[in-house]
């Protein structure tokens, strides 16, 4: 199948999935699938959040696979009426600082791929402040901030 968009000159990736499918969601399962199919992950930083609210499911798997294309970011909000947006811009995710936290380790050690902002937003200034927060995690500006001054 992959094949089929390679011809068409397409470059394919394929990403990590969420809890809630059936198959491909271990390290093991995600790792044989690209290797099979000679694919770069696509990787979604709050799937990799579901199956593992500590992110060392991300670590592993990232350090696992041969290339990571891109990250897919959003976030986790649950709801007063109990419902939850598994797409969530990171900076109003309730699980923001876990994932900050594994972006910020992720290019403090050379990563250096794009991210894609996969959360919901209602406005172009949203965008733009979801953008500040992500560079400025990529960048290690809150780790900086959070160091005592000398």
């Amino acid at each position: 199948m992959l094949d089929r968009f390679r011809d068409c000159g397409l470059r394919v990736g394929l990403e990590n999935l969420d809890l809630h499918k059936h198959g491909g969601v271990t390290i093991d399962e995600v790792v044989a699938c690209l290797d099979e199919h000679d694919a770069p992950l696509i990787f979604d930083v709050q799937h990799a959040y579901e199956h593992d609210p500590s992110m060392e499911y991300a670590r592993e798997l990232v350090d696992r696979v041969s290339e990571v294309e891109h990250l897919h970011v959003s976030g986790e909000r649950t709801f007063e009426d109990g419902s939850v947006n598994r797409h969530a811009l990171v900076k109003h995710a309730d699980n923001r600082e876990a994932i900050l936290g594994f972006i910020e380790e992720l290019y403090a050690d050379g990563f250096n791929r794009p991210m894609v902002i996969e959360g919901r937003y209602e406005s172009v200034a949203d965008v733009c402040e979801e953008a500040a927060l992500l560079r400025a995690a990529a960048a290690g500006e809150r780790r900086r901030e959070k160091e005592p001054a000398e």
